[in-house]
């Protein structure tokens, strides 16, 4: 029994925790993960999880709660440049404001608030 009891500890310690992985991926929240096999539920939490304080979705009605879905969540990743912080209209009340992989990496970014009801402004008159 002892023998085959130290190859199987071996071998598990051989497997990065998750708890490794999770601080690679909060170093790195600019990097890609695999998301091949999960729901698009599941993908989008990952995805949340993974690039919290990346981006921000600015709304300029009060009233309006703007709804974070897994097309939407590609979009802000596919569109976030190296080095140019970028803002996107999603529609009449909302803009997705969107940091450069250089900000984010930068050891001066601070994590943004995922949404920020703005006064005053509208889509339009937002810019970054």
């Amino acid at each position: 029994m002892k023998n085959l009891l130290y190859p199987l500890v071996a071998i598990l310690l051989s497997f990065p925790s998750y708890s490794s992985a999770q601080i690679i991926k909060e170093q790195h929240p600019t990097s890609t993960v695999q998301l091949s096999g999960l729901s698009d539920q599941q993908k989008l939490k990952e995805l949340v999880s993974i690039h919290k304080g990346t981006y921000q979705m600015r709304v300029s009605n009060e009233d309006y709660a703007p709804v974070l879905n897994l097309a939407l969540f590609e979009t802000i990743l596919n569109s976030r440049q190296q080095a140019t912080n970028i803002s996107i209209e999603i529609d009449e009340f909302t803009r997705v404001f969107i940091p450069s992989a250089t900000a984010i990496e930068s050891k001066t970014f601070v994590a943004l608030k995922t949404i920020v009801y703005l006064s005053g402004p509208t889509n339009a008159e937002m810019n970054d």
